[in-house]
């Protein structure tokens, strides 16, 4: 019997837990026992051999309803993880107890970072395949990654409801959501929460404009029997920027990745409004909140696909790849694709064709 093991890499998001499910049962359906591989790449590093647990269809079959991962999930680079004051390639680790753990194939549920390690340990000679996930949605060659629209319910919720909370006050409320150098998770969260604007990493966006148009909208022309609207709620994606400046960041120091840590544009864009107009702002930050409840149906069901089509990646020895959703529901079909590909550009916004430059809005135009 081959023996096939799986691992969640990156931040947890709704929908992890229902890929491990659909492995599982696809995995026993072609005659694969399977075991899980606790917090991500940490599990497969040092020199012990791992703890894993057995996966059988008793222990999954609830999972697809939970949120986040009941196997833990951490953001440790196995190329580059931290060792006291050090920073070591524990690559080599992780292929001696792949070996060790008799795996025929591992497959990772990640995102851009998660992947890339996948890639590099493929390079190697590591039997991994790949599962995309993002409540960003930035990875490429892929129309879907796990979470997102579960993060998109949330973000929509959280505008909608602060709507209410600003217009009773009578101030501007920015809400700052996650998505690095990709504002599909502000674009569309901020289109059905009902925003008044948006803000987005692929169009820096000029401060002098925003305060023209909160004006236009908290003061327009008189109409007879139209009441002037009290407040306004932006949206704005953590990498977006105003024209001149660069990003704003939460920390310089880069991640485990590489990566910078965004944040805190939201922050800044609430203080200019103060200081440079006569309206009163608020800035609320939407971070981990937005990785947490339930997995929605799409979410579920995308879940299931792309893990169910990881074991077949496996057992075909595809190494190297990542399943891929080319369009969802109800008409989309699993394929695989080169992660190296996939990781080659970001997944971003299509200015031109979904975005409005000139109100900070959805494109309304089809």
């Amino acid at each position: 019997m081959r023996r096939l093991g799986i691992l969640t890499g990156g931040g947890d998001a709704p929908g992890m837990n229902a890929a491990l499910k659909a492995f599982v049962y696809r995995a026993l359906e072609r005659s694969c026992s399977v075991v899980g591989i606790y917090d991500g790449w940490e599990g497969l590093m040092g020199d012990a051999v791992p703890d894993v647990v057995a996966l059988e269809r008793h222990r999954v079959r609830l999972w697809d309803r939970e949120a986040g991962s009941n196997l833990g999930c951490t953001r440790t680079n196995p190329v580059r993880c931290v060792r006291g004051d050090k920073r070591v390639d524990a690559s080599q680790e992780i292929l001696r107890n792949i070996e060790r753990l008799g795996l025929d194939a591992l497959a990772v549920v990640g995102g851009r970072d998660t992947l890339g390690a996948v890639a590099k340990l493929a390079a190697m000679g590591a039997p991994v395949v790949g599962i995309p996930k993002s409540v960003d949605l930035e990875i490429g060659l892929t129309d879907y990654a796990i979470g997102f629209d579960s993060a998109l319910r949330t973000c929509a919720d959280v505008v909608a409801g602060s709507r209410t909370s600003a217009g009773s006050r009578k101030w501007v409320q920015v809400v700052e959501v996650v998505g690095r150098r990709a504002g599909h998770l502000a674009l569309w969260g901020g289109l059905a929460g009902g925003a008044q604007m948006i803000l987005i990493p692929e169009h820096p966006f000029s401060l002098e404009q925003v305060y023209r148009q909160l004006d236009a909208r908290l003061r327009p022309e008189p109409t007879r029997g139209e009441r002037t609207p009290r407040y306004a709620t932006i949206v704005v994606s953590e990498g977006a920027r105003p024209e001149g400046m660069t990003e704003v960041l939460v920390d310089a120091e880069p991640d485990e990745y590489g990566a910078a840590r965004l944040g805190g544009v939201g922050a800044l864009l609430a203080e200019r409004l103060r200081a440079d107009t006569d309206v009163d702002a608020r800035a609320v930050a939407l971070g981990h909140p937005l990785r947490g409840g339930a997995p929605t149906a799409l979410d579920r069901v995308m879940a299931h696909r792309l893990a169910s089509a990881a074991v077949d990646a496996c057992l075909d020895r595809a190494f190297g790849t990542m399943t891929s959703a080319q369009g969802t529901l109800p008409r989309g079909r699993i394929t695989r694709v080169s992660i190296e590909e996939a990781l080659a550009a970001p997944c971003c916004v299509d200015v031109e064709r979904d975005y409005d430059a000139a109100r900070y809005f959805a494109q309304r135009r089809v």
